[in-house]
């Protein structure tokens, strides 16, 4: 579910981005995470970049300790880290400053509980997705009770 939030805001951010590009030149867009070459290993550092500056403006707004300073810095370190080129760290920088001004002037509906295991991470230099819960164990009793 909270996967679902992080993935609505940054279509949210995308199809504002998409909807001003007919109102404005190419120099006047921030850059998103779409990346010339297209590569997947760009798209996934821009929806991280994404969820990182998400939760730390959300983190923010819900009155958490955190130093979204020093959290960037972190999280561009742990790109470098791993292998991400110089040439799309900029256009990942651009897409971590959209999206944290978006969610700083109106923070997605999320829970402050994930908000805050989220930060934690972050600032513990855990910058991969949570991995989701496994799907409840098939359970006949109910199945069969669904078809009333």
């Amino acid at each position: 579910m909270r996967c679902l939030r992080f993935e609505f805001a940054s279509a949210a951010l995308r199809l504002g981005l998409a909807i001003s590009a007919g109102c404005a030149s190419d120099a006047d867009l921030p850059k998103t995470g779409s990346l010339a070459s297209g590569t997947s290993l760009g798209n996934a550092a821009a929806e991280r970049a994404t969820r990182v500056a998400t939760t730390a403006a959300c983190a923010q707004a819900y009155g958490f300790a955190v130093d979204s300073t020093r959290l960037r810095t972190a999280y561009f370190t742990y790109e470098t880290n791993h292998g991400t080129p110089r040439a799309q760290l900029s256009t990942i920088e651009d897409s971590y400053d959209a999206a944290y001004q978006h969610a700083s002037m109106a923070c997605p509906n999320s829970d402050a509980a994930d908000v805050k295991a989220d930060l934690l991470r972050y600032q513990a230099g855990y910058f991969t997705p949570r991995t989701p819960p496994p799907p409840p164990a098939f359970d006949v009793p109910t199945v069969w009770g669904m078809q009333d």
